[in-house]
């Protein structure tokens, strides 16, 4: 047990230690020692040993990785800054993230419809089809590289396809993103995205009031700030502001997750996503979940609360 302990004292001290932020700074551009070692090794032992030598290291690596990850806590964070750089792993997850568009539309095509509602917000933006109408330019480019370069020039060309390739599937995902990923209300919270690059889970008792917006928002397509205050806006969409009780985290692409309390969000149907939530933050009261708004009865139910009347009719529908 006296060498348990000394063993669990000298782990967390080691941690410690690595969670300095001098030394945090300096391991988080780990890779840049790591990357040339592997290639030393390759060089040095030849290309059987160095294999070898590297998947020995890659096993206890990530067993040790996988162990402490779990943990949880700046334990997780140490984990993390040993494999990467935040801003490398931010950009990877990014990537894959926009990749993996289509299949994921594909996946929740078959899987069939959960217990939740989606609202849209990019049925009239022209992403999509600026993308779609890209795609005869690429073919284009890749016909005439291959008449132009040499025919030695195999790699060269390669090269060039895969990049026009790999970019126009980055165009496409991104674009097709704004059509496959919709609002998504299940029973108890709301998961706001715009494409595959931002993301907000905001549960349903922390939203305050939802206010739907008639008419085209004005500005442009992304995101903007104005202190605590983020809108989302979509081309053709209405809006939705969402104030929220207590902050909630937006996440972004290549940026650090941003605490916002207020938050206005494209939709098609402005007026039926704010009955949803009503819907859903019946539920959640313990109230009718058909949202309807009742009288009371002989038995002094509690009616139904609802956000302003008054903006719901004011905000009809945009088909």
């Amino acid at each position: 047990m006296r060498v348990r302990s000394r063993l669990g004292r000298l782990f967390d001290g080691l941690f410690e230690w690595l969670m300095r932020p001098s030394v945090r700074r300096v391991r988080r551009w780990s890779f840049l020692v790591t990357l040339p070692v592997t290639y030393l090794v390759f060089r040095l032992r030849g290309a059987e040993t160095g294999l070898a030598l590297v998947g020995l290291e890659l096993v206890v690596g990530v067993t040790v990785m996988v162990v402490l990850y779990r943990m949880g806590g700046a334990r997780r964070e140490v984990v993390l800054d040993l494999i990467a750089h935040p801003l490398v792993r931010r950009l990877t997850a990014t990537e894959m993230h926009v990749l993996l568009t289509a299949p994921r539309a594909l996946a929740r095509r078959l899987r069939g419809h959960r217990r939740e509602e989606r609202f849209g917000y990019a049925r009239r933006s022209s992403e999509l089809p600026f993308a779609l109408a890209l795609l005869p330019a690429i073919a284009a480019e890749a016909v005439a590289v291959h008449l132009l370069l040499p025919e030695g020039w195999l790699w060269m060309k390669v090269g060039i396809l895969a990049v026009s390739a790999y970019g126009y599937l980055w165009v496409f995902s991104l674009a097709l993103g704004m059509r496959t990923e919709p609002h998504v209300l299940r029973s108890s919270e709301l998961e706001v995205r715009f494409g595959p690059l931002y993301r907000a889970r905001i549960p349903v008792e922390l939203i305050e009031r939802a206010e739907p917006r008639a008419g085209k928002a004005a500005g442009r397509p992304g995101l903007t700030f104005d202190g605590d205050a983020a809108r989302l806006t979509a081309e053709g969409a209405a809006e939705v502001r969402l104030t929220l009780r207590a902050p909630v985290q937006l996440r972004r692409p290549l940026a650090e997750p941003v605490s916002i309390t207020e938050l206005s969000i494209p939709a098609e149907r402005p007026a039926d996503l704010v009955r949803a939530l009503e819907r859903a933050r019946a539920g959640q009261d313990g109230g009718d979940p058909t949202g309807e708004e009742e009288e009371e009865d002989d038995h002094n139910q509690k009616p139904l609360r609802r956000w302003d009347g008054s903006a719901l009719a004011a905000a009809p529908d945009r088909g």
